[in-house]
């Protein structure tokens, strides 16, 4: 059972990243669909494990929350694949801008997501 809801939670998370580009995809140059995905990902995870571990502790929903819907959620594999691609357009500036405000962005959120929770 627990792989079954680890991978409607996982599935979940796809679809809602999958939502937030079609939503961005006209609004940006900057693949901010998947920016906003991966920071909505890293808040969430702060205030997810946080909770789950000063709160719950409970192994069960930091696997089904945390891999599954923020697993699916935060799009590293997307990320990693747009770098690529800018670097092979000749788009270095925006490669390098994209991949340094993704982490340092993702990284604050992360942390503020743990003060939130707390």
């Amino acid at each position: 059972m627990a792989v079954f809801y680890l991978s409607l939670f996982g599935a979940l998370g796809v679809l809602t990243r999958h939502q937030i580009e079609n939503l961005l995809k006209s609004y940006s140059h900057f693949h901010l669909g998947v920016f906003i995905a991966n920071t909505i990902g890293c808040l969430l995870a702060g205030i997810l494990y946080t909770y789950i571990s000063e709160k719950t502790q409970s192994k069960a929903m930091a696997e089904y929350l945390l891999i599954g819907f923020c697993g699916g959620l935060t799009t590293f594999s997307s990320y990693c694949l747009r770098i690529l691609t800018s670097l092979n357009q000749g788009e270095i500036i925006k490669a390098i801008l994209f991949t340094t405000l993704s982490i340092l962005i993702g990284l604050l959120a992360c942390v503020i997501g743990m003060k939130l929770a707390k």
